[in-house]
């Protein structure tokens, strides 16, 4: 198994812009108060 160099777009677009979409669209959009919270929702 391969693994990319985080922050490194060249590698794999794909992976880069999940990991954007999630980071900016998705943990900006929930108020969580803990990290059991995120753990629950990212399993959903």
């Amino acid at each position: 198994m391969l693994f990319i160099q985080p922050g490194n777009p060249q590698q794999n677009a794909y992976i880069e812009h999940f990991n954007r979409t999630v980071r900016y669209d998705w943990l900006g959009y929930y108020l969580f108060e803990s990290i059991q919270e995120v753990l629950q929702r990212a399993t959903k």
